[in-house]
C-alpha cells in the first residue's frame, strides 16, 4: 500500500488565479453599473431644460409633479430621437392646456392637476 499520496484538491496556484479572476469580474461589474447610471443621469439632465421651458406656459392650474416626472422620463427615453421627443413634448403641452383651462382651485384639485 502506498501511503504517500498527493492531495487531489485544487493547487494553491489554481485557487489564487480563480480569486484574481473573481476580483476582476467584480470590478468590471461595478464599473459597468456606475457608468450606466451616469448615462441615465445625463439623459435626465437633458430633459430638465425642456421641462423648465414648458413650465413657462403654466397657469395657476398646472400639471401635477407626477405628470412632470412622466414627461421628463419620456423625453429622456427618447435619447435624441426627434420624433419621440416631439411626441413627449406634444403630450405634455396638451396636458398643460387641459390644466390651464381650469380656473377654479377646487376643480383643479379634483382633477389630476395642481394649483400654484
Amino acid at each position: 500500500m502506498n501511503l504517500h499520496k498527493k492531495g487531489q484538491g485544487l493547487s494553491l496556484n489554481a485557487i489564487i488565479v480563480a480569486l484574481l479572476a473573481l476580483i476582476v469580474l467584480v470590478v468590471l461589474v461595478v464599473l459597468f453599473v456606475t457608468r450606466t447610471g451616469q448615462v441615465d443621469v445625463g439623459a435626465q439632465k437633458a430633459a430638465d431644460p425642456e421641462l423648465n421651458l414648458l413650465k413657462l406656459g403654466f397657469g395657476d392650474c398646472h400639471p401635477s409633479v407626477s405628470d412632470q416626472n412622466s414627461f421628463t422620463s419620456e423625453f429622456a427615453a427618447a435619447d435624441g430621437d426627434a420624433a419621440a421627443e416631439e411626441a413627449a413634448r406634444s403630450k405634455f403641452k396638451s396636458r398643460i392646456s387641459t390644466c390651464k383651462a381650469i380656473d377654479d382651485k377646487t376643480a383643479c384639485a379634483v382633477g389630476t392637476c395642481s394649483w400654484k
